[in-house]
């Protein structure tokens, strides 16, 4: 099995505040060379505007909270996506044959978690600080991140950050019927 990681979203703190993207910044969410990097041929922009579009509602529930993290590998002898929900010291783990279904079932497994019962006694306990505790609070600077740090050339930037916008749009939709919470 070759196993590689594509993306890794967590809050880790800084131990003195910031000044990022003109608002204080206690720390990241995104281990910074693991961030939606795949060199494959099914990588293009469609596939990384949804993935980021199901990843943008994943970062409003985890961003600020160090027990929440996820993160996306590529079996790549296999060719599985394998999603991973890391929740006060519980694990979920989802499979999928592309990056855009993993994100989606991904997304499923945070958002089902997120309306548990368990996350209201989970937070209760320690609820995280926020969602402007990143760095990539707010969801622009998220986009413009992901799609530099996804290696899209820089002429094609702000087209790919409208379509990952449109698909974010698409997905908040989605993360609100009752199918998808299922």
């Amino acid at each position: 099995m070759k196993t590689r990681k594509i993306l890794t979203m967590g809050f880790e703190p800084r131990s003195n505040a910031v000044k990022l993207n003109g608002e204080a910044c206690d720390g990241d969410c995104y281990e910074y060379d693991v961030t939606l990097r795949a060199n494959d041929a099914s990588w293009n922009i469609p596939t990384l505007a949804a993935a980021c579009g199901m990843l943008l509602g994943v970062h409003a529930v985890i961003c600020g909270n160090e027990r929440l993290r996820i993160g996306i590998s590529l079996d790549e002898s296999r060719s599985i996506w394998i999603g991973s929900f890391f929740h006060y010291g519980s694990e979920e783990i989802v499979t999928a044959s592309g990056l855009t279904e993993c994100a989606e079932e991904l997304a499923r497994v945070v958002r089902a978690y997120s309306t548990s019962s368990q996350a209201i006694q989970d937070t209760a306990l320690a609820p995280g600080r926020g969602r402007n505790a990143c760095s990539y609070g707010e969801d622009a600077a998220l986009i413009s991140f992901m799609v530099r740090s996804a290696g899209v050339p820089e002429n094609q930037w702000s087209t790919v950050a409208l379509a990952v916008r449109a698909e974010a749009q698409r997905a908040a939709a989605i993360w609100e019927t009752a199918a998808f919470q299922s």
